[in-house]
Formats: C-alpha cells, sequence, structure tokens
C-alpha cells in the first residue's frame, strides 16, 4: 500500500471531477490518497475512497473573476504562494508520490522538493506551440496579454517560492509555462490525441486517458426519467457548465429557437435560476436547475453546449455531436477543434433564435455529424479511462496496482432519431 497526496485547485469542479475516477481506481487498489481541493468537493472526494483536506483559509479562486489567461495566471501565482507554508508541512509526511493539477504550480514544488515520482492530471488541452500555431485565432487573442512587466512578476514570484523550498530557480519561459502546464514525470490527460494538436509531438511522458464516466454518481438524483426515455421525438440537452450559467437572455434565446422545432428540449439552467427569467415556455421544452448529464447524454441527438472540455469528452463518448456557443477563450478553442473534426457546429458568444434554430437542424438533419461524434466516441473509448490512469501511475510508481475493473455501467454509441 502506497501514499499520496492529491493538490488541485479549489472551487473547479472541471478540473476535479475528472479525477474522481482514477482517485477511486487508486483506493480500490489499496492506496491511501489524500485529496486538497475546496469544501464543496469533499463529499464527491470522500465517496471516491480518497481522504479530503481543506486548504488553509484563505485560498480563494474564483475562475469566473478572471477573464484572460494573464489574470488567471496571477490567480494561479497567489495561490502557489499561499500554499506555501502547507507544502512545509506535508513535506513531513513523506508521501510516495505526489498528484496534481495542471495548473497547481505548487503541487510540482512539492513534488520537487521531496524528490518523489510527480503526476500531473490536466483537464483542458496541453499548452503547446503547436496548439497554438495551429490555431491563429487564438495568437490574435493572446498577443494582447504578452505584457513583459506583469509576465516578468509572476516569474519572479514563482522563483521566490522555488527559493523557500531549496530549489533552483528555472528560466523565465520555463517558469511561466508552469503557471499552467506543469509538466511532471506523468502527465495524465483527459481527452483523447484527436483533440490536441501535435499530439504526437509530446514525450512519453504524457498519456491521453480519454474520460471516465460514471453513471453511478448520479443515479439518485430526482429526475423524470420516463420523460427522458421517450423517444418519440429527438432530444436536444442545453448546458452552460457549472460556471457560466446565469445567463438568462441565452435561455431565452434557446426557447425561442427551438420554439415550433419539432424535438424535446431539456434546458439545464444551473441552481440559482429565476422562473421568471423565461415564460412562455412551450410544453416540449424543460428548464431544470440540474440533470443527471450522462444519463441525459444517452438519450440526446444533440448538445448545445459552452465547449467545455468535460461536456465534450462526456458528449463525443456517447456520440453525440454538437451546437457549441463557447463562453471563454478556452472554450473557443476547444469549440474550433470540434468543428475542425466534423463533430460539431460552432455559433457566437450571443447566437439569435434564428441560428440556434438552423443550427440544431442542421445538425439533426446532416449524418456526417452524428457520424464523426460516433468515430469520436470509439477513440474515446480507446484510450482506457480511470483503469489507464491508474495502470500508467502503478508503472511510474514501481508498485503492482491490481486496479479491479470499475463497475461503470455505460453502453455504446447508439443511432439516434433525427427530424428529417
Amino acid at each position: 500500500m502506497g501514499y499520496g497526496i492529491f493538490l488541485n485547485i479549489p472551487n473547479t469542479p472541471g478540473h476535479i471531477n475528472p479525477t474522481l475516477a482514477v482517485v477511486r481506481a487508486l483506493a480500490e487498489a489499496g492506496e491511501r490518497i489524500t485529496y486538497y481541493a475546496g469544501a464543496e468537493a469533499a463529499e464527491a472526494i470522500e465517496s471516491h475512497g480518497a481522504r479530503f483536506a481543506a486548504y488553509p483559509d484563505p485560498m480563494p479562486f474564483d475562475s469566473a473573476s478572471c477573464p484572460n489567461v494573464l489574470e488567471g495566471g496571477r490567480a494561479l501565482v497567489r495561490l502557489t504562494e499561499q500554499a506555501m507554508p502547507l507544502l512545509e508541512q506535508l513535506a513531513a509526511t513523506k508521501p510516495d508520490y505526489v498528484l496534481f493539477g495542471n495548473c497547481c504550480p505548487w503541487g510540482k514544488l512539492l513534488a520537487q522538493h521531496l524528490g518523489v515520482p510527480s503526476i500531473c492530471t490536466t483537464s483542458t488541452l496541453v499548452s503547446t506551440v503547436p496548439m497554438v500555431l495551429g490555431d491563429p485565432l487564438l495568437i490574435l487573442d493572446l498577443l494582447p496579454l504578452a505584457r513583459i512587466p506583469t509576465l516578468w512578476g509572476l516569474y519572479r514570484r514563482l522563483n521566490a517560492c522555488r527559493a523557500q523550498l531549496g530549489l533552483k530557480p528555472r528560466n523565465p519561459i520555463a517558469a511561466l509555462i508552469d503557471i499552467f502546464r506543469n509538466e511532471a514525470d506523468l502527465n495524465l490527460v483527459f481527452t483523447m490525441p484527436a483533440m490536441q494538436r501535435g499530439a504526437a509531438l509530446l514525450s512519453k511522458r504524457y498519456r491521453f486517458v480519454g474520460t471516465s464516466c460514471e453513471l453511478d454518481r448520479n443515479r439518485t438524483m430526482p429526475f423524470d426519467r420516463a420523460w427522458l426515455r421517450d423517444d418519440s421525438l429527438p432530444l436536444v440537452y442545453v448546458s452552460l457548465g457549472t460556471i457560466h450559467h446565469e445567463k438568462p437572455d441565452f435561455y431565452r434565446t434557446v426557447v425561442e429557437g427551438l420554439r415550433t422545432l419539432p424535438c424535446r428540449a431539456l434546458v439545464a439552467t444551473g441552481p440559482r435560476f429565476d422562473p421568471a427569467w423565461v415564460t412562455d415556455v412551450p410544453g416540449h421544452i424543460r428548464l431544470v436547475p440540474c440533470t443527471p448529464q450522462l444519463e441525459v447524454l444517452q438519450h440526446s441527438s444533440v448538445f448545445i453546449s459552452h465547449a467545455g472540455m468535460n461536456s465534450l469528452n462526456e458528449s463525443l463518448y456517447f456520440g453525440v455531436p454538437l451546437l457549441l456557443v463557447p463562453q471563454t477563450m478556452e472554450q473557443e478553442v476547444n469549440a474550433r477543434r470540434v468543428r475542425s473534426l466534423g463533430a460539431g457546429l460552432l455559433l457566437r458568444h450571443n447566437p439569435s433564435p434564428q441560428q440556434i434554430r438552423s443550427g440544431v437542424e442542421r445538425l439533426l438533419q446532416q449524418d456526417r455529424y452524428r457520424q464523426n461524434a460516433q468515430r469520436l466516441a470509439g477513440d474515446l473509448r480507446a484510450c482506457g479511462g480511470a483503469q489507464a490512469a491508474a495502470q500508467a501511475i502503478s508503472a511510474l510508481v514501481g508498485r503492482d496496482m491490481a486496479t479491479p475493473r470499475l463497475a461503470a455501467d455505460i453502453t455504446t454509441p447508439r443511432t439516434r432519431q433525427g427530424s428529417g
């Protein structure tokens, strides 16, 4: 039995949720994992077999308050500085290995300080030169953020953290890359190579493990499952994820766009939805605070999504084509990649009702989108998910982890009904 410490960003379900199945696989293999995150993730972490531990106060993080890469970098460097006293305490616990999210410089610092194997979990695309050069629009977005004085200040602050742990300074480029990438001895990427431009150029330390869709995580969620399984009309599922969902105008646009379309529509609005936001909702459209997303996707024909990586992976895992309405720069990069793979259509940030309707009609009527999504579903499943991740960790730490097969209850993509 080994002991691992997992350090992830507090208050970021998009970074934490993909790791939970891996934690469960490690726990079922007899590993002891202590997982540091925000208090909102405590129940999920404990239910997957790890011991939850809260960061010392204050270590708040609100990704919605980081409108661009530069502001996100500032926030992550600040968190690294705040984590330094904790790292000195954790060093005394002598873990066998350290796991950390790709945007957690403090996790990499702990592993380097202790000289133990390091495992980085990446729930986004890997930030590489080929990824940037392959997306000219991303280059245009990044150029205004290249503020040398600010970047130099972040570099000096990161090296001060390294010095505090007795580590040698990094060169400026390497140190700044560490804010968002944090390459480790083993790097688990929760998507498939097709999503990553230049995937073949990454070192052998990178392992694309796809996604782990655990249907049992939301089986107890109250929901009208009889309505969900009614296949008389194609189901259009709508969700903007866990962060950018307070969008009354968007929900009104969706209702108007789908008002006369022969379909059923399920709109996940988030827990703070006010019914007064949208009135005169027709009977074939349902607005609900939350949904068992994995179950819903199994019955969906189209997913209108913000293009967060987890939502993309889950949709493609079930072979569901996407109508993409990204809310951030990162999501725009994801959406453009899905469009280039032929599994979805991309709309502007504030689409019109007619654009919603025509996009859904196109995805329902043109089989090539569903066929491409189902082809990518095969690619995702072939990556191996949590089991492949646990086996890679086992090989890294030099111990045989006989990981039992997770009970996922997952079906293969099926052919869904279109409207034409």
